[in-house]
């Protein structure tokens, strides 16, 4: 998780990401990812689903202001 961490960390200095404890950022964006593979892989993702948008959403959370960076359909 190291990588993703020192991601995150950037993410908040550069005033990307809003002011927080990068783990918790951390933990939030892995699980999201790990979460929807085991749904993915499991079959239980409905067809009319986006995991991609979904995931996406998951950081626009913790972006600061400005536009969404989640695709739209």
């Amino acid at each position: 998780m190291a990588p993703l961490t020192e991601a995150v960390t950037r993410a908040i200095g550069n005033g990307t990401f809003l002011p927080a404890e990068p783990t918790i950022i951390v933990i939030s964006l892995w699980s999201t990812v790990h979460g929807l593979a085991q749904l993915l892989l499991a079959g239980l993702v409905p067809a009319e689903a986006d995991p991609a948008r979904a995931a996406m959403a998951t950081l626009d959370g913790w972006r600061t202001g400005g536009t969404p960076i989640s695709p739209r359909r």
